[in-house]
C-alpha cells in the first residue's frame, strides 16, 4: 500500500484541507499534495510527522 494513499485516506476521513495538515505537521500544502499523488518520495521522518498529526501510525518493514 502507497503511504500516499494513507494520507489522503486519513485527512479526508478527518475533514482535513491540505494548508490544515500541512500547518499541524510542520510542512507545505504543496508537499502534501505531492506525497498524495506520488509526484514526490516522502521521507520515513516527514511520512512520521503527517501521520502523527493525523493521529495515526503505520508500520513500515521488509516484504518477506
Amino acid at each position: 500500500i502507497n503511504i500516499g494513499k494513507i494520507i489522503k485516506k486519513e485527512r479526508e476521513t478527518q475533514g482535513l484541507s491540505f494548508s490544515q495538515l500541512a500547518r499541524k505537521a510542520g510542512c507545505t500544502s504543496r508537499a502534501i499534495s505531492y506525497w498524495e499523488t506520488g509526484q514526490r518520495e516522502i521521507t520515513v521522518k516527514m511520512a512520521d510527522q503527517v501521520l502523527r498529526a493525523l493521529g495515526t501510525t503505520c508500520k513500515l518493514g521488509k516484504k518477506i
